[in-house]
């Protein structure tokens, strides 16, 4: 059973002649995104956090400054899984149909996002900025994961997934979560996943710099198996497990690469992603590539050759 919040939070809509988005006040969430050809949201996603009671994981949140668990120590002083950011109420300093500036400040975690969103007045793909900043006064570790989460009636046992990456194979015992599937991405490469459900005609998906977000993560969630949630994850971790962790068992790497990055006093990172949903052909049956341009992508695959303008 969902308890419904006891506050009634904002909601902040972008729409062109493409694309509608609607993006919550509580953990400046991006709850829903709605093509003009169908009503059907792919990020209907919704879960109660346990360790707050007015907030849910839903749709699109980032997990920042951490992937998974706080400490012992840090769960103590407030921390909780994936960070405070994700439970505050974000502040808007810019707001036009088409343009969205917000920001999100943690007191407990001691960091700032700011994200600029950009839809193009005749577009199906949305331009993301986020400018991460560490507010404390010391040197830190820091990740920022995006967490977009694909449910129904968009997701079913049908719906196909397409991503790119080379897939991360662990050691016997040695994953962290059995039902996350990771791959890695060198900083010369455009990351992209993609999900496309022919029950309502749709392709959803995100793609962005390697050199922003190395690290692509699946998670699947079935019951009875069936599946239930589907995560498409991308972001700066390696590893969904605590920092006490990730520096005694890894010194801070995984498999010869970062697993996080390191803010020095109130040092910023940014990191533009793009997100794109379009009405497919009925000849679409795979997707194996998408080619970022500087005003275009270019999505490719077996039936599949579309150009989408921003």
């Amino acid at each position: 059973m969902i308890t419904v919040p006891s506050y009634k939070e904002k909601e902040w809509i972008l729409q062109n002649s493409k694309l509608s988005l609607s993006y919550s006040e509580r953990g400046g969430v991006l709850s829903e995104v709605i093509h003009v050809s169908s009503s059907v949201n792919p990020l209907s996603f919704q879960l109660p956090r346990p360790d707050h009671p007015d907030s849910f994981y839903k749709g699109h949140f980032i997990c920042a400054p951490r992937w998974g668990d706080p400490t012992i120590g840090e769960k103590e002083a407030g921390a909780i899984k994936h960070g405070d950011i994700g439970t505050q109420l974000w502040k808007t300093e810019k707001k036009s149909d088409t343009e969205l500036g917000m920001t999100g400040v943690s007191l407990i975690d001691q960091i700032m996002v700011h994200r600029t969103v950009h839809l193009a007045i005749d577009s199906s793909v949305c331009i993301v900025t986020e400018t991460l900043t560490n507010t404390s006064t010391v040197f830190r570790p820091v990740n920022l994961v995006q967490h977009p989460t694909l449910a129904a009636p968009f997701l079913d046992q049908d719906t196909l997934v397409f991503s790119n990456g080379q897939s991360v194979k662990f050691p016997d015992g040695s994953k962290p979560v059995e039902n996350i599937h990771s791959f890695f991405l060198s900083p010369d490469e455009t990351g992209w996943m993609v999900a496309v459900d022919k029950k309502s005609s749709l392709l959803f998906g995100y793609c962005w710099s390697g050199k922003h977000f190395p690290w692509i993560h699946h998670w699947i969630h079935e019951v009875d198996n069936r599946i239930v949630y589907r995560g498409l994850e991308f972001g700066t971790a390696a590893l969904h497990i605590s920092w006490e962790e990730l520096k005694q068992g890894y010194q801070w790497e995984f498999q010869q690469q970062p697993a996080c990055l390191f803010l020095d006093s109130l040092e910023s990172r940014t990191f533009p992603y793009f997100l794109f949903m379009t009405s497919i052909p009925d000849t679409c049956e795979t997707v194996d590539q998408v080619v970022l341009n500087s005003d275009h992508l270019y999505i490719k695959g077996n039936g599949t050759d579309m150009r989408l303008s921003f």
